[in-house]
C-alpha cells in the first residue's frame, strides 16, 4: 500500500485505519 512508502507514524496509521474501516 502507498502508506508503507510514506512511512507514517503508528499514530497516523492507526487513525487512517479507523477511517478506512
Amino acid at each position: 500500500m502507498a502508506f508503507k512508502h510514506l512511512r507514517l507514524p503508528k499514530t497516523v496509521i492507526k487513525g487512517t485505519t479507523e477511517v478506512l474501516e
